[in-house]
């Protein structure tokens, strides 16, 4: 007679219509897999599932530990970004900035020794911190800041004299911000201008200001020149340039 050929028969547990067991092969009904091996088709996934080359919107609390590339021209990145963004590009440069003047005289207390500028006038001032009535100018963001001067100057004798304007910051000399002049003639306005970059290296910790100098006593920064309606004796620009 032939004989009987024995298959070992695999436990297979049935409980409230479902199958607990070990499936070789494909499951094309299962609704609940728990533990899944091999690759599953991008239309099976979920929409809370972020997908390769999809449109995935993201939402509540997501982080990610490594770099976020976003290099689709379409990409939108809403909300609140913490940092100081240091790799940001194509932002404005325009976002810090200071128009101040000063329309009282400022006459040399002692001779050639430079002294402070105060200014009484903010009429623009954005990203900066200045106390009207003071010299010192403290900064917002660093970088690099173009920075222009015009100063009236004057004396109240003939006798050969020179006055110097200059810039500092946290008390030490911008090299090439002095510029000069010679005024002459009792009375009359010498006008001294200049127009330099500096570098201010960190945010917000930074004191800026002018001084000037003159080789007398006589010597001023001299207001109310010209017939305009506003008449200062010294102005000053700066704009964050990047």
């Amino acid at each position: 007679m032939p004989q009987r050929r024995h298959h070992p028969v695999r436990a297979i547990l049935v409980a409230g219509g479902t199958i607990t067991a070990n499936l070789a092969g494909n499951a094309a009904t299962a609704t609940t897999a728990a533990n899944v091996t091999g690759n599953i088709a991008d239309a099976q996934l979920s929409a809370n599932v972020a997908r390769l080359d999809g449109t995935n919107l993201l939402r509540g609390v997501d982080s990610f530990a490594g770099p976020v590339n976003a290099t689709n021209g379409n990409n939108v990145i809403k909300g609140t970004i913490s940092g100081n963004g240091a790799g940001l590009t194509n932002l404005p440069t325009m976002v810090n900035y200071v128009y101040s003047f000063a329309t009282n005289t400022q006459s040399v207390a002692t001779a050639s020794t430079f002294q402070d500028i105060p200014f009484t006038s903010d009429a623009q001032i954005s990203g900066w911190t200045h106390v009207s009535g003071g010299a010192n100018f403290t900064n917002g963001s660093s970088g690099l800041y173009l920075v222009e001067y015009t100063a009236e100057t004057a004396t109240t004798s003939s006798a050969s004299t020179t006055v110097s304007v200059r810039a500092l910051l946290n008390g030490v000399e911008i090299a090439g911000s002095q510029a000069a002049t010679a005024p002459a003639t009792a009375g009359v306005g010498y006008p001294v201008a200049k127009s330099f970059i500096v570098n201010i290296p960190t945010a917000g910790t930074n004191l800026f200001k002018l001084q000037f100098a003159g080789s007398s006593v006589n010597d001023r920064l001299l207001p109310n020149l010209g017939l305009g309606t506003t008449k200062p004796g010294i102005s000053m620009t700066i704009i964050r340039l990047q």
